[in-house]
């Protein structure tokens, strides 16, 4: 399962904050990997969150999240497991 928390981002205080996730990986030998990482949102120079509305972009944008997903998994001998809440 997927556990996530938010912290401030220091030292602005402005209200912007990261995501935290930490993942189950599966190994090669059958156990359990924990991975962290951080999630971001994007934002213009005003600090005004950009919208991706355009679905052949978010498509294209996919797609290569994925060829780049298997591919690691195909030199690591890992499988990756992305568990939703």
């Amino acid at each position: 399962m997927a556990d996530e928390g938010v912290v401030q981002v220091a030292p602005d205080s402005t209200g912007k904050r990261i995501r935290n996730l930490s993942m189950q990986v599966l190994q090669t030998d059958g156990t359990l990997q924990t991975v962290y990482m951080q999630v971001v949102s994007i934002v213009d120079d005003r600090g005004v969150q950009v919208e991706f509305e355009n679905r052949d972009w978010q498509q294209k944008m996919l797609n290569e999240l994925v060829g780049i997903r298997k591919g690691i998994e195909a030199i690591s001998g890992n499988a990756f497991l992305a568990e939703e809440n």
